[in-house]
Formats: C-alpha cells, structure tokens, sequence
C-alpha cells in the first residue's frame, strides 16, 4: 500500500532536516527537538512514524538499501560484471552523492554502515553477479567492502566527481593502481 502524500512530505522534510543538521554539526548526533525544529514539524508528528532518532535511522537505512537496489536492478546486464559497469558505478555515484550528508552520517555508524554493507552483499548475491567466480562469497565481501570504504572515504573528501571516482574504481576492481610521479 502506497503511503499519503502528507506522510511522504513529512518524512521528505525530515530527511531534508536530517541532511542540513548533518552538514551544519558536521556530526549525527542530534536531538529529535533539533530535528523537528529543522523540518518545521511537531515532535508529535515525528512520533506518529518513529519511535526515536534510531528507528528514523533504521528507516532511513532501509530507504537507501531499497533505492541502491534498485539502481543495481535498473543497470544490472547480465553479460557485463559488476566491476566493469560503468553506468552502474556512475549511477551509484551520483546517488551518495545526492545523499552526501545523510550517507555520511549512515556510514559514520558502525551499526548502520554493517547494515548497509549487508544489504549491498545480499543484493549482489541474490543477482547472483559473481556466481561464474571461485570463491563468490569472499568475492562479494572483498568488493562490497571496498566499494564501501571508496564511498566513505570519498565522501569524506569529495575532491572528485562521480565520472571521476568512477574512473578510479573501476581502474581498482581491475587491478590497474598507479603510481605517483617522483618529482
């Protein structure tokens, strides 16, 4: 069942409020009053959907499980790996992109980011994209916690844009590393 369009504007605007104190605090630690505030809702109103700040986390986790999903479903080709599609890579890019302070506070949490790490190993298992490999379990989490750990770091440093990471990933998954020029 789809939700209301209210109930989708108030968690879009919670989410809004998520990301902005995110960026402003430069942290995740905020109080559900600050949050309200930021969104210009009523904690009451917050309470109707969420038990506390951890279970807008877990929502908003499960949220961006489902969207990654989907963006792996949508560029998924059967005869292209993973670690060779560009498009997906791009696109998966773009979307922490679009979600940087939320992704960042996501990834910040050790719980979360297992969550998420998790999520990505049982969607890459399920399209059963590594399945022609030895060892497709070790394979997955090599890559899901690489890919991970590229975004986080990434993420945190944001000096290149999604064409470029996805450059310098797929240059990593296939073994191409370079070396700095001495100078």
């Amino acid at each position: 069942m789809k939700e209301d369009r209210r109930i989708q504007k108030t968690k879009q605007a919670l989410i809004n409020a998520f990301g902005a104190l995110v960026k402003q605090h430069e942290s995740y630690h905020m109080t559900v009053k600050e949050l309200c505030e930021k969104a210009d809702i009523n904690r009451s109103t917050f309470y109707l959907y969420y038990q506390d700040l951890n279970d807008f986390l877990d929502q908003l986790q499960d949220t961006v499980a489902q969207e990654v999903a989907q963006i792996i479903n949508t560029y998924h080709h059967p005869k292209i790996p993973m670690i060779q599609n560009r498009e997906m890579i791009f696109a998966l890019f773009t979307y922490f992109e679009e979600k940087q302070y939320f992704m960042q506070a996501i990834l910040s949490r050790s719980a979360l980011r297992r969550a998420i790490i998790d999520h990505f190993c049982f969607i890459l298992e399920s399209k059963q994209i590594f399945q022609d490999y030895e060892n497709e379990a070790l394979m997955i989490h090599y890559i899901t916690y690489g890919f991970i750990g590229i975004i986080n770091k990434w993420l945190n440093t944001k000096k290149e844009s999604p064409q470029e990471m996805t450059e310098i990933t797929l240059d990593f998954f296939n073994g191409k590393f370079q070396r700095k020029e001495k100078g």
